[in-house]
């Protein structure tokens, strides 16, 4: 899913600062690898990452303005490694002639192309010249709009916390003292030292009114959003960078436990995006409003306080509350045909990570199969994972199903700590559940299976125990559009060790991306940090999963469309149903109109962006 996206979307919806406007949607988007903030954080201090019980800082380096005289020796030296290793950049640096002016070299002494300065992707400082008046102007080769005449001082990130613009809302009141350009070089220092595709920074210029102009929340969003990568996927089908997004801290740490989510419990399946647009109820949150009126899986909207949806102004009114207390007529069509009007108001509804785990009969032999329907990464579902296992070892299950199709990711803690429990030490000892490769290094975070629990208090790690297993012979994961980031860790992470896989249902989101929060003055930027590989260095799946696909990101398995005339859960269900079915046969079941593997339905749980009505709401095909 797109977080930028959402972000944006909710932003016209409600004020930035409101937390049920946006805790919703940052929820299934979150760090495929960190924690959000929880503590309000500090200007310029990256969100902590809980390991092992200890806060660490990005990767445990701790906050930047902590450490600025240690980071700029490490950088100088550096740089003075590289320098005479090649014999070039000395030379060249500043327009071929100095090198060591930090103004305007950024590969010369102080080197923020990256703190190696090596790869010369971003700065071309050794090889042409052309950067080495301004590595930040990377391709281009020349003098990025942002650094010009007196301002052209390169300096870390720290060199402009907390000095924000008087008209930030968000920012601190005694942090009111500086500019919106300041806020806007730390946007871009940021990016230059963390940034997965630093090599494609889009150089735009930061004075032009369209970065400068209107609120100040506005005006940053848009300078960091377009200075992102603009690159495509290798397919071509969408941006590399789909996922990258900044919010106010206010709301970034309301996410972090997957409570304080603004609407009515429903997730909806998009069928048409022609008026008037036909939406169906995919799934009800446990306990919301939606379950409390009593509103079902598969029923069909018809109409929002007597009207028809037939714009998607109206849509966005109808199916997205933008805080609580909102009030709505529904009338929706059960399948046998009947209709039913439900009021709704909207409120903060908890998602529930594990709605459910049951022991299912296999109707061939009779053996016992797991069924668990996982929705969230977040900390509470820890300890549900671990019941549920708990309750499956008792009951001598050797296969599962794990139903991912609505699990938009999360914690990638809770990721390697599932993917641990389903396969046994045996499979894992020595292997890695993932490698974090940043700009820097394509494999250079190791992240090997977790085998003991966090017990989250506050976020943080506690105490740790030894995680129960299962040593299964064999996983079906039911999957869909939605399953996304943590939850594709999940799969590509089993994949790695020679987990014998069946994924059944539709392609994935395609996320092999993770960020760390970034704070200042207000605001939280995640930036994509890092690509996650498995065990065998695969990672190329930024177009998805697709289960029965032929290429490199195929799974075994079967595409099936989605089914909502039975209750998740249920045998008869169309993804559950042809799990067992190829269980006992070997083979996927007969097809029916729209089972193809490139098929994306297209859902809505209120965060989309509805400025890109054909990006989003997606005919079924």
């Amino acid at each position: 899913m797109n977080c930028r996206e959402f972000v944006q979307v909710f932003r016209r919806l409600s004020t930035v600062s409101s937390v049920a406007a946006c805790a919703l949607a940052l929820q299934a988007c979150d760090e495929g690898s960190s924690l959000p903030a929880h503590p309000a954080a500090k200007s310029d201090q990256a969100s902590p990452v809980a390991v092992g019980g200890v806060q660490a800082i990005d990767g445990g380096q701790g906050p930047q303005g902590a450490k600025d005289d240690q980071v700029k020796t490490i950088d100088r030296s550096l740089e003075d490694d590289r320098r005479a290793r090649d014999g070039r950049d000395g030379r060249d640096g500043r327009d071929g002639r100095s090198g060591r002016d930090g103004r305007d070299g950024r590969d010369g002494r102080d080197g923020r192309d990256g703190r190696d300065g090596r790869d010369g992707r971003d700065g071309r400082d050794g090889r042409d010249g052309t950067g080495g008046g301004n590595a930040d102007a990377g391709r281009s080769g020349g003098r990025s709009p942002e650094l010009s005449g007196s301002d052209s001082a390169v300096a870390d990130k720290s060199a402009f916390a907390g000095q924000c613009s008087p008209q930030n809302p968000e920012a601190a009141i005694e942090q009111r003292t500086g500019s919106l350009t300041a806020e806007k070089r730390w946007i871009r220092a940021l990016l230059n030292e963390v940034y997965l595709f630093r090599s494609d920074i889009s150089h735009i210029d930061p004075q032009s009114p369209k970065y400068s102009d209107g609120p100040v929340e506005e005006a940053l969003e848009r300078y960091f959003m377009e200075s992102l990568s603009q690159a495509l996927t290798s397919s071509g089908k969408k941006k590399q960078d789909s996922y990258s997004y900044m919010t106010s801290s206010t709301l970034s740490r309301a996410i972090s436990t997957g409570k304080g989510m603004p609407g009515d419990g429903i997730e909806w399946l998009v069928e048409s995006n022609s008026p008037p647009r036909q939406l169906r109820v995919a799934f009800v949150e446990p306990g919301s409003p939606a379950h409390q009126a009593g509103v079902e899986r598969g029923d069909r909207l018809t109409e929002v306080d007597g009207r028809l949806i037939d714009t998607l102004d109206f849509l966005k009114q109808a199916v997205v509350p933008s805080a609580e207390g909102q009030q709505r007529e529904f009338t929706f069509k059960r399948l046998n045909g009947e209709s039913y009007r439900a009021t709704l108001t909207s409120t903060l509804v908890d998602k529930l990570a594990v709605p459910l785990h049951r022991v299912l009969t296999a109707s061939d032999d009779g053996a016992p199969v797991g069924y668990l329907q996982f929705n969230a990464h977040v900390p509470a579902a820890e300890q549900a994972l671990i019941k549920a296992v708990e309750d499956f070892r008792k009951a001598g299950i050797r296969e599962l199903v794990l139903d991912l199709r609505y699990n938009g990711g999360g914690l990638g803690m809770i990721a390697n700590q599932l993917a641990y429990m389903i396969a046994g030490p045996t499979r894992t000892t020595g292997k890695a559940f993932k490698f974090d490769g940043t700009h820097r290094d394509d494999r250079a975070e190791r992240d090997p299976f977790r085998d003991t629990s966090c017990d989250f208090a506050d976020n943080q790690c506690t105490t740790s125990r030894p995680l129960p297993t299962l040593e299964l012979q064999r996983v079906f994961i039911l999957t869909g559009p939605e399953t996304c980031s943590s939850s594709e860790l999940v799969i590509n992470g089993l994949n790695g060790i020679d987990m014998p896989l069946v994924m059944i249902g539709a392609t994935t989101c395609g996320k092999p991306f993770g960020f760390t929060g970034y704070s200042n003055c207000g605001y939280e930027y995640y930036p994509i940090r890092v690509r996650a590989s498995n065990d065998r260095g695969f990672s190329d799946y930024t177009d998805g999963l697709v289960p029965g696909g032929t290429g490199p990101n195929g799974i075994r398995g079967c595409p099936v469309k989605e089914d909502l005339a039975h209750p998740l859960g249920d045998k008869n269900e169309r993804l559950l149903a042809a799990a067992l079915s190829y269980r006992s046969s070997g083979s996927c079941p007969a097809a029916e109109p729209g089972d193809l593997a490139a098929q994306r339905p297209a859902f809505l749980r209120g965060w989309k962006h509805f400025s890109q009505e054909n990006a989003i709401f997606n005919v079924p095909r």
